[in-house]
């Protein structure tokens, strides 16, 4: 009869069980023979899956194997054969501490409950779950009714302190930076001084400077000078989702020199306008250094939803996906199954940039849509 291996291992009974998934492979011993087979217990026929080579199943199926010779004058059928998928709790963090699963091995069944735990680096603190585990708990249970993804959240203290005339704008401005968060550093120096370089725990002269937080309560210096002869400074301040470019770039130029500023939104978002010592939405924008100058460009801060790998998708309780957004924002979530025909269905403060929202009547539509819209604050 046809063979059939599960993750490698022949099978000689009548089921065999994997975690997670399974690798099948058949083979069988007529030469250059056909096989084909069958996942819901269904007698195979020619109208059955073909195989050509190892697959992969996901979920608990009754394989049944039919072999052929080479003229198909002869077959033969394997017994049925029961894949039972355990399913499987992932835990992870990006950085910052650790997660524990108990138990460690995994042995779930559809009635089983483990238990997930974090645990913090040194100078790091646990603030939140994300995934298939939710709440600001150390230790939270996890129903194992399928396979499970969650993962820690871990942040700690980012400082800026200057070293001369000068301060230090930070994007975003939060009490605790989640693990691999970006913070956008611009130095700004003083009248009659410039930036020189970045010391502590960051380096260079790039102004501004994207700063990665992975290490727990550290702090970037910023260092100033004082100008000397026929020199000024320029600072370019970007408030939003974007970037700009200076040509030539330098922290201090000769008062006369021409500067051109470059606007780079990020993807999705756009240029507004220029602030401070320059104004308009001439872009690229040419200025002539006849003094110090403080810019301010003016950016979009649009929202993204998004599906997060392993973390969102359909569950047991809807549809998950994620929102990613300016830190303190308020965002209302609409849904729609024929835009522009939208209800409200969340709102709320995006403490740390990121956050999940679950869709509970999303399973029970062909398709559904979503749009996020950032609201003012209100004092």
């Amino acid at each position: 009869m046809p063979a059939v291996f599960v993750d490698g291992t022949f099978i000689v009974k009548s089921n065999a069980s994997a975690r997670g998934s399974a690798a099948v492979s058949l083979s069988t011993s007529f030469g250059s023979g056909t096989l084909l087979y069958s996942l819901d217990g269904s007698t195979p026929d020619f109208s059955s899956r073909y195989f050509d080579g190892p697959f992969e199943v996901k979920r608990s199926s009754t394989l049944r194997v039919v072999a052929y010779n080479v003229d198909f004058t002869q077959s033969q059928q394997s017994d049925p054969v029961e894949i039972i998928i355990l399913p499987t709790v992932t835990a992870h963090a990006a950085g910052g501490g650790s997660v524990a699963v108990d138990p460690p091995a995994g042995a779930y069944f559809a009635d089983g409950t483990a238990t997930v735990t974090a645990t913090p680096a040194p100078g790091w603190t646990f603030l939140k779950w994300l995934g298939d585990a939710t709440g600001t708990n150390l230790t939270a249970s996890v129903s194992a009714s399928r396979n499970r993804c969650v993962q820690a959240v871990f942040g700690t203290a980012f400082g800026a302190t200057t070293v001369g005339g000068g301060g230090v704008v930070r994007s975003p401005v939060m009490g605790l930076y989640p693990y691999g968060s970006s913070v956008r550093l611009t130095a700004v120096p003083q009248l009659g001084n410039y930036f020189v370089f970045w010391g502590n725990a960051a380096t260079g002269t790039n102004n501004p400077l994207t700063f990665t937080v992975t290490t727990a309560n550290s702090t970037a210096s910023a260092v100033f000078t004082s100008l000397s002869g026929n020199n000024c400074s320029l600072s370019v301040v970007a408030d939003g989702l974007g970037r700009v470019a200076a040509t030539p770039r330098a922290n201090r130029y000769i008062i006369g020199t021409s500067v051109t500023l470059t606007t780079q939104p990020d993807a999705g978002q756009e240029f507004l306008e220029w602030g401070g010592d320059a104004t308009g939405t001439n872009n690229p924008l040419t200025l002539t250094m006849s003094q110090s100058k403080v810019v301010t460009a003016q950016f979009t801060k649009r929202p993204r939803l998004l599906i997060m790998p392993c973390l969102d998708g359909f569950n047991d309780g809807g549809f998950r996906f994620t929102l990613q957004g300016e830190v303190g924002a308020v965002y209302r979530i609409d849904s729609g199954t024929v835009p522009p025909n939208w209800t409200m269905h969340w709102m709320f403060t995006n403490a740390l940039g990121t956050d999940q929202i679950t869709d509970p009547s999303a399973t029970n539509d062909l398709r559904r849509f979503y749009r996020v819209e950032h609201l003012p604050l209100i004092d």
